[in-house]
C-alpha cells in the first residue's frame, strides 16, 4: 500500500483497493487457496495413431498417480478437478505448446483433433503453422486441483467514524511537505470517507492517501482509494 499510488499512476490505474491485512495477504491466500499439484510424464514420441498404445499407457500410469494423490489428501469426489494436456512441438523444435486433452483414452480421432488445435495455437503464437510437418509428443501433464471450503469475509462492525490520532509533515512529492492527519486503521468505520492528504497506519502497513485522492472504507474493511487525477 505504501507504493500503490505511485505504481497506479505509472500504469494508468484509477482505483486502488487495500485489503484489511495487506502485510499477511499472501499468507492468508496460502491458507485459503485450493490444494493443487501437477504430475508430468515425459517421453519423446511421434504424435500419431501409431503411438496410441504408448500414449494410452501413459494416461493410465499418470491416472493412477492422480487417483492416489486425491485419496491421500482425502479429497471428496465432487471437489476433484483434473486438467489434462500434452506438450507438443514440430519435429526439430526445442520448445513446446500445451494442448488440452480430455484424460480419456486416446484414439485416432483424438490425435487428429489435438493436432489441429496444436497447428492453430502455433499459428496464433508464432505467426505460422506447418500442417504437413511431423509433430512430436514430449510430455503428458495432469494439473490437479482440490476445491476447499473458503472462509467468509468478515464484515467490519458498525461504529462511529474514526478521527485522526495526530498529524505529521509528509512529503507526497519532492520538496512538497504537507501537515497530514494520521488515522489508525482499526478506528475506521464502514462507509467512512477520507479525503487526502491522509496517512492510515496499522501494524503491518502504512497507506498514504495522496492530496486530491479520496478513500472510502467498504463493508469488509477494504480501503478503496480513487485517484483524483484519474
Amino acid at each position: 500500500p505504501l507504493h500503490a499510488t505511485d505504481v497506479a499512476r505509472e500504469l494508468g490505474i484509477g482505483r486502488i483497493i487495500v485489503p484489511p491485512n495487506p502485510g499477511i495477504l499472501c499468507a492468508e491466500g496460502l491458507l485459503d487457496s485450493d490444494l493443487a499439484t501437477d504430475f508430468v510424464e515425459a517421453r519423446l514420441l511421434r504424435f500419431a495413431p501409431a503411438a496410441l498404445r504408448q500414449l494410452n499407457a501413459m494416461l493410465r500410469s499418470v491416472g493412477k498417480q492422480v487417483d492416489a494423490w486425491f485419496a491421500r489428501e482425502k479429497v471428496a469426489e465432487a471437489a476433484r478437478h483434473v486438467a489434462w494436456s500434452a506438450d507438443l512441438r514440430y519435429a526439430g523444435q526445442n520448445f513446446e505448446l500445451s494442448v488440452p486433452l480430455t484424460g480419456a483414452a486416446l484414439d485416432a480421432d483424438a490425435i487428429s483433433q489435438a493436432r489441429a488445435v496444436f497447428d492453430a495455437d502455433h499459428e496464433r503464437a508464432y505467426g505460422f503453422a506447418q500442417p504437413a510437418e511431423i509433430v512430436e509428443f514430449v510430455s503428458l501433464r495432469a494439473k490437479l486441483r482440490a476445491t476447499l471450503p473458503k472462509p467468509a469475509a468478515p464484515l467490519l462492525p458498525a461504529r462511529p467514524p474514526g478521527t485522526p490520532c495526530g498529524s505529521r509533515r509528509v512529503a507526497f512529492a519532492r520538496d512538497h511537505w504537507s501537515e497530514t492527519p494520521v488515522f489508525r486503521r482499526g478506528d475506521l468505520a464502514p462507509g467512512q470517507s477520507i479525503v487526502g492528504p491522509a496517512i492510515i497506519e496499522q501494524m503491518d502497513s502504512t497507506t498514504p492517501v495522496f492530496p486530491g485522492d479520496s478513500c472510502i472504507v467498504d463493508a469488509w474493511g477494504n480501503l478503496v482509494i480513487d485517484r483524483g487525477e484519474a
